[in-house]
């Protein structure tokens, strides 16, 4: 029996946050200090987590 493999709406926003978010983005949000750390929380809200619920819905028809 083979195991049918499923990306549900957590592994696609987190695909999406490891593919937009790296090592460069680290030094410009140290620049602009503990201000950065809440655009990056909005970000996430507002783009990450509608995208995934998008790409799941889209994905079962």
């Amino acid at each position: 029996m083979e195991k049918e493999k499923i990306l549900k709406v957590r592994d696609i926003v987190l695909m999406n946050v490891v593919a937009i978010i790296g090592l460069r983005w680290l030094p410009l949000a140290a620049k602009y200090g503990a201000s950065s750390v809440m655009l990056w929380i909005l970000a996430s809200i507002l783009f990450f987590i509608p995208q995934g619920l998008a790409v799941a819905e889209l994905s079962t028809g």
